[in-house]
């Protein structure tokens, strides 16, 4: 590895801020379109992307079960341990996107259903109403993991 390369991965606390800095200034501009913004990029694990940054959620969460948990006996746990869509967002929120228009919901929870979940690497419990409850809404949730 170069040198160049080793500063570079040293500096990828100041690069994902400044990152985040560009998107904060191109939102404010509101003459920017999301998807001219930066992505989400850590140089010193080379994650890069909405995908990468919800896998690192998932996984630093430890809410990594076998394919098809949700179906044995596993499922409490795997309820107990997965994550509901709005924890994953507000977690987006929280590591990149605050305040900025990057990464908005509707991306996050494309990724989640389609991008990754179709690809087998995020799984979904789908909860009965009687494990969301107490809950107003008359729609259960679900919640994501990783497949392990």
């Amino acid at each position: 590895m170069t040198t160049e390369a080793k500063n570079a991965i040293a500096m990828s606390r100041e690069v994902l801020s400044g990152l985040r800095d560009l998107n904060n200034i191109e939102t404010t501009s509101g003459i920017v379109p999301n998807i001219f913004h930066t992505h989400f990029v850590d140089l010193a694990t080379g994650e890069k992307g909405i995908a990468d940054l919800i896998c690192r959620i998932l996984r630093e969460r430890e809410a990594i079960f076998p394919l098809g948990a949700e179906q044995t006996e596993l499922r409490q746990v795997a309820i107990a341990g997965a994550m509901f869509t709005d924890a994953i967002l507000a977690e987006v929120e929280m590591r990149f996107t605050a305040g900025s228009i990057r990464y908005p919901a509707k991306t996050v929870r494309a990724y989640l259903s389609v991008h990754l979940g179709k690809s087998g690497k995020v799984g979904k419990v789908q909860l009965t109403n009687l494990e969301d409850k107490p809950r107003p809404c008359c729609k259960p949730r679900c919640k994501w993991f990783l497949i392990a």
